[in-house]
C-alpha cells in the first residue's frame, strides 16, 4: 500500500512545482514587462519603453569623492592615461544588456593608441559593469556618471581588452573609466539638471554626457572632459 502511494505523492509534488513556476512567470510578466537580454539596440528599447527614468543623479555628496582624488588642483587621470586603447569612435546603436553588464557596439574611426589591439573601420563591443535594469512596470538607467552614447556623435574612448579575449576569437573591451570612459569629441558642455532623477525621461536627455544636479560638480566634470579632449585630440 505504501509503495503505491509514493508515485502519487511524487506526481503531486511535480504538479505543485509546475504550478509555482507558471504562477511566478505570470506574476513577473504582470509587473516586469521587459526582458533586457532580448533587447539588442537602443531603437528597440525606445520602441518598447517610452519612459526610462534615471535611477539617481550626481549631487553635492559626490563632490567629496572627486575632491579626494584631486591633488594640487589637478584631477589625476590614471585610469584613462593608462588605457591600452585610445580612439575616436561612433556608436552603431546596437547594445547588449544584462543585470550585470552593459555593452555598446562601436565603430573605430581613428586609432590614437592601441593599434595592436584594434583595427580602424571595424566594429567592437565595449562593456561597462551596469547600465539598464528592470523595475516594476518598466526599465531604469542606473549610471549617472556616463550616459549611453548617441549614434549622431563621435566619441573619444578609453578602453582595455577584456581578459576573456585570450579564450575566445571575438574580441571585446572594457571601459577604462566609469566617469570618463568616453567623451563627446565635439566638446559639448553638459548642463546641470534642476530636479531629482525620477522627474526625467532618459530619451529627453540624449544630449547629456552625465546627470548632475550640482552646479559645482557639473563644472568639474565638464572641465575634466575638456582637458582630456585637449590632451588627446
Amino acid at each position: 500500500m505504501q509503495n503505491k502511494r509514493i508515485p502519487t505523492i511524487s506526481l503531486i509534488t511535480i504538479a505543485m512545482i509546475l504550478v509555482t513556476v507558471i504562477a511566478g512567470c505570470c506574476i513577473r510578466n504582470l509587473f516586469y514587462n521587459y526582458n533586457l537580454n532580448e533587447i539588442d539596440s537602443i531603437e528597440t528599447l525606445r520602441e518598447q519603453d517610452q519612459d526610462i527614468n534615471l535611477a539617481f543623479t550626481l549631487d553635492s555628496s559626490f563632490e567629496e569623492g572627486y575632491a579626494e582624488n584631486t591633488k594640487d588642483g589637478e584631477v589625476p587621470y590614471d585610469d584613462v592615461d593608462s588605457a591600452a586603447i585610445v580612439a575616436l569612435v561612433s556608436f552603431t546603436g546596437n547594445i547588449s544588456s544584462s543585470p550585470y553588464a552593459f555593452g555598446q557596439e562601436i565603430t573605430v574611426e581613428e586609432i590614437i593608441r592601441g593599434n595592436e589591439h584594434i583595427s580602424a573601420d571595424k566594429n567592437y563591443m565595449v562593456y561597462q559593469s551596469f547600465g539598464f535594469s528592470e523595475t516594476v512596470g518598466g526599465i531604469q538607467y542606473d549610471r549617472a556618471s556616463l550616459n549611453v552614447m548617441d549614434t549622431s556623435c563621435q566619441y573619444l574612448i578609453f578602453m582595455n581588452p577584456a581578459r576573456i579575449n585570450e579564450y575566445q576569437s571575438e574580441q571585446v573591451y572594457m571601459l577604462a573609466s566609469d566617469e570618463f570612459g568616453y567623451i563627446r569629441a565635439d566638446g559639448m558642455q553638459t548642463p546641470t539638471l534642476s530636479e531629482d532623477a525620477e522627474q526625467y525621461n532618459l530619451w529627453d536627455l540624449r544630449e547629456y554626457e552625465f546627470f548632475s544636479t550640482s552646479e559645482e560638480l557639473t563644472n568639474m566634470l565638464n572641465n575634466i572632459r575638456t582637458e582630456l579632449l585637449q590632451s588627446y585630440l
